[in-house]
């Protein structure tokens, strides 16, 4: 019986520390999903900028200063991604040094 009661304790108290950990990714994923959704939001607002500048030139250079406009726009949106991946890489190898030093090196 009390072996029992051991292994019904073991099993709520395993299970509990999982729930805790999906609810804590759960969590991660969530802001995930936002950052991605946020970054295609921006996207979007400046695609639709540049068609509304290209409907509404009147000659190849407006077209051609909408381009350049575009250009210059998506070229600083790469660089804010590029920075954002790097910090994340950054981010994710610090924590994985932690885990590391804490488990004594192995």
């Amino acid at each position: 019986m009390k072996k029992m009661i051991f292994m019904l304790f073991a099993i709520f108290l395993f299970q509990g520390t999982a729930l805790a950990q999906q609810d804590r990714g759960g969590k991660n994923l969530q802001d995930v999903k936002n950052k991605i959704l946020e970054r295609i939001q921006n996207k979007k607002r400046m695609t639709n900028a540049f068609e509304s500048c290209i409907t509404s030139a009147s000659s190849r250079q407006d077209i051609k200063s909408c381009r350049q406009r575009h250009k210059a726009a998506m070229k600083n949106f790469r660089k804010n991604n590029k920075e954002m991946r790097e910090n994340f890489r950054e981010e994710k190898q610090r924590r994985k040094e932690e885990r590391k030093n804490r488990r004594g090196g192995f």
